[in-house]
């Protein structure tokens, strides 16, 4: 199927969709921020635990989407692709991140 959609419309949705993920962000944070408060969390403790929760709503409705239509291998494919994707990050980042930190030896 061909996009009929012209690339200045496109354009638009593509701004649209920024400043509704801006909009969000900044909700986000002050959430945050009043849950650091409330919970005396502390804000990074606040911050990860948030975090982790909005990064994994969308695994969250793939899988369970592709459950209630009987797809069982792809809700498992999209777990284990998660869990791979999120490691790498992680071993990324501690292989990057540690030498500027200050972190092991």
């Amino acid at each position: 199927m061909v996009n009929s959609l012209s690339l200045p419309v496109l354009l638009l949705v593509f701004v649209g969709a920024a400043a509704l993920v801006w909009r969000a962000g900044i909700a986000l944070s002050t959430t945050t921020d009043s849950l650091d408060k409330r919970f005396k969390l502390g804000e990074a403790l606040g911050g990860i635990l948030i975090l982790a929760i909005v990064t994994n709503l969308p695994e969250i409705a793939i899988t369970v989407s592709t459950a209630i239509n009987n797809k069982i291998e792809l809700a498992v494919g999209n777990i284990l692709g998660g869990i791979a994707l999120q490691t790498l990050v992680l071993v990324l980042l501690d292989a990057t991140g540690t030498a500027r930190c200050g972190g092991r030896g």
